[in-house]
C-alpha cells in the first residue's frame, strides 16, 4: 500500500475551506502572501500538501497535519499569519476571517481526485480565468508543486 492510500484509509487527508467574511476580498497581493505561507508552513513541516484553490473570498486546501499538529491549529495559524501581513500592510482593524471552516475527511482516491477537479475549476466558475490551468493561486498552475506529485 502507497503512503497516499495509508494516508486515505487511515483518514488523515482533509479538505479544508476557510472563508473571508462578508465584504472582505483578498486581492493579489494577499493572495501572493498566501501562496507563500502554504508553501512556508508545508517545507517546515506543519503539512503535507496535496491541492489549493485560493480564491478572493475564500480558500480551499487538501493537506495531511504532520508531526502531531491538529487541524484547528494549522488553520488558525494560515488565518493568524495572512491576517497581520494585511493588518500591517493596510492598517486594518477590523475581523477578516469567519470563525468557523469547513473539513472534510478525504477516505478515498476518487474521492480526492473529485475534491482535485471541483477546486480547480472553481477560478473558472467564478469568472477569474477562462482556463483554469492559468490560474496562479491553484495546484493546477504549472509549477505550484504539490506533495501529491511526489506520493502519487
Amino acid at each position: 500500500m502507497s503512503y497516499l492510500s495509508s494516508y486515505l484509509v487511515s483518514k488523515e487527508v482533509s479538505y479544508i475551506i476557510l472563508l473571508a467574511r462578508e465584504g472582505i476580498w483578498f486581492r493579489e497581493e494577499t493572495l501572493d502572501i498566501a501562496l507563500d505561507l502554504l508553501y512556508d508552513m508545508n517545507e517546515r513541516g506543519y503539512f503535507l500538501l496535496f491541492g489549493f484553490c485560493l480564491l478572493p473570498c475564500e480558500f480551499h486546501i487538501i493537506l495531511r497535519p504532520e508531526r502531531g499538529r491538529g487541524l484547528k491549529g494549522i488553520t488558525q495559524g494560515i488565518k493568524m499569519r495572512i491576517t497581520k501581513m494585511i493588518k500591517l500592510n493596510k492598517n486594518i482593524s477590523f475581523p477578516i476571517w469567519k470563525n468557523r471552516f469547513g473539513v472534510r475527511q478525504i477516505t478515498s482516491r476518487d474521492e480526492l481526485l473529485s475534491i482535485l477537479s471541483h477546486i480547480h475549476g472553481l477560478p473558472k466558475m467564478v469568472g477569474l480565468t477562462d482556463d483554469p490551468k492559468r490560474y496562479r493561486y491553484s495546484s493546477l498552475y504549472p509549477g505550484n508543486i504539490t506533495d501529491l506529485d511526489a506520493l502519487w
